[in-house]
């Protein structure tokens, strides 16, 4: 098992945002956060928690998990900023701010 000081934990994000008709009473437009949880030498991570944060309300508003291919998707989320918070098992939490979710856009960053 890798200890928090022998290795670093990276999470390569591509942000994937798209317009999402109103299909809810709540209604708006929405976008998606989708990743990879990665280690620092590529090896993907399954199983790693993903807690997605509004940062106009600090409120938590998606919690989900990594697949068996460290792959992630968070649909229907407000526009706005958000504040990604990954961790798994032998490796240290990292956070990653101001992941920014717009309609019809799609903004890959790592």
């Amino acid at each position: 098992m890798f200890t928090f000081s022998r290795l670093a934990f990276i999470l390569f994000i591509l942000l994937s945002v798209s317009w999402t008709p109103a299909l809810f009473a709540q209604g708006g437009a929405t976008g998606a956060i989708s990743g990879t949880v990665q280690d620092q030498s590529g090896s993907l991570i399954a199983g790693a928690q993903i807690t997605i944060i509004n940062d106009a309300t600090s409120e938590t508003v998606h919690q989900l998990t990594s697949d068996s291919s460290g792959l992630f998707t968070a649909n229907l989320l407000p526009v706005g900023k958000y504040t990604l918070r990954v961790s798994a098992t032998g490796f240290a939490t990292i956070r990653i701010s101001d992941v920014q979710v717009e309609i019809t856009q799609t903004n890959p960053n790592s």
